[in-house]
């Protein structure tokens, strides 16, 4: 910000501690929803699977636009089949992530919203300017919110069982990671 190491430096390590933080709530969160996946078992509704599908193939035709890339994709031409385990998978844990939230009620307060947005404009370099837009798009506050409601199911599920600390050199932690 104002140009001299000793800023810079700063400014490095709260980016390091900040994406510690992310890479550590990433691992957790992972073996968490593995966990409550393989101990969940219930027929998830087919017309939810196949909303996802299409939502999927959607964000997949975007993706190559956004890439400029010379094929043109339409949704009929890309197999359900690509996209169903991912899908299914999904849409298992947003329903197990809701009947948590209900049954211990996990429901974001808005202080942990304000607290989320806060942490995800962080990095960017106008983040009060970030803060205001992402308050403004509906679409992206409820993402917040079901992000907030995953991190506090994680949080209720490590609080249930017995948890044992290992340190991890920073270097190792991407390796941890689900690829």
């Amino acid at each position: 910000k104002d140009g001299t190491l000793a800023s810079f430096r700063t400014e490095v390590e709260k980016n390091l501690a900040r994406e510690l933080h992310f890479r550590h709530r990433s691992i957790w969160k992972d073996r968490v929803f593995e966990k409550l996946l393989s101990q969940s078992s219930f027929d998830v509704p087919t017309v939810l699977v196949s909303k996802e599908i299409d939502r999927m193939k959607e964000n997949a035709i975007n993706e190559f636009k956004e890439r400029k890339s010379p094929v043109v994709m339409k949704k009929d031409q890309l197999p359900d089949s690509l996209f169903k385990d991912k899908a299914t998978r999904y849409i298992t844990l947003g329903l197990i992530v809701q009947n948590l939230v209900r049954q211990h009620n996990l429901a974001p307060t808005s202080d942990q919203l304000e607290q989320a947005v806060k942490l995800m404009s962080e990095a960017y370099d106008d983040s009060e300017a970030m803060i205001q837009w992402m308050k403004q798009q509906p679409e992206k506050m409820n993402e917040v919110r079901f992000f907030v409601a995953e991190e506090n199911v994680v949080d209720w599920v490590m609080s249930q069982v017995k948890l044992t600390q290992v340190d991890v050199p920073f270097k190792e932690l991407h390796q941890l990671l689900p690829q």
